[in-house]
């Protein structure tokens, strides 16, 4: 009898040092031996039991989301470049930030934004990095700004994308990174 997304067991019966034994639960896990299969059989008896305390006393689960705060179109003016015209004073970049915040209970209320990571504190980390100081290479502030807001709290990962909007008159350049996880 094979299990779905598993090899059949007569697969592993030429070989004794890969003997399994596939539990009959929702996992599909391979599992070494009975006892690891009871120990998983355990663990989701435990959560099913604590899931249908929660709805005696009239709890909604919590269900977990990965969430992600997208900064789009921020323009402004940034002290960046090494050519001499870029030299003379801010230019014209758009920015585009992505912040993963992972697994993230839904909320409830609407009330406390003490409880979510303000995008405003994002938007502002974006404008203070790009505007404090002249930084030549466009890749290095991407990378000042991949840093910053992976110290954000909850920030599991970045993407930023930033637009030297008027480096030539016939296009836009762009460098983006990623880092954290996606």
């Amino acid at each position: 009898m094979a299990t779905a997304g598993l090899p059949p067991l007569q697969a592993f019966a030429d070989e004794p040092r890969h003997a399994l034994f596939v539990a009959g639960d929702v996992s599909s896990r391979q599992h070494p031996c009975v006892q690891t299969a009871l120990a998983d059989g355990v663990v989701a008896a435990k959560r099913i039991e604590a899931l249908l305390a929660g709805f005696a006393r009239g709890e909604l689960p919590q269900h977990h989301r990965q969430q992600v705060i997208h900064i789009t179109g921020l323009r402004f003016g940034a002290n960046l470049g090494i050519l001499d015209f870029e030299r003379e004073g801010p230019q014209p970049i758009q920015v585009d930030a992505e912040v993963n915040l992972g697994a993230q209970a839904m909320v409830s209320s609407d009330s406390d934004i003490g409880h979510v990571l303000d995008y405003r504190r994002i938007r502002q980390i974006i404008i203070d990095e790009c505007t404090a100081s002249h930084t030549d290479l466009l890749e290095a502030l991407v990378a000042k700004l991949c840093t910053r807001l992976m110290k954000l709290p909850g920030a599991v990962g970045v993407r930023i994308k930033v637009n030297k909007l008027e480096i030539f008159p016939d296009c836009q350049v762009a460098i983006s990174a990623e880092t954290g996880n996606w």
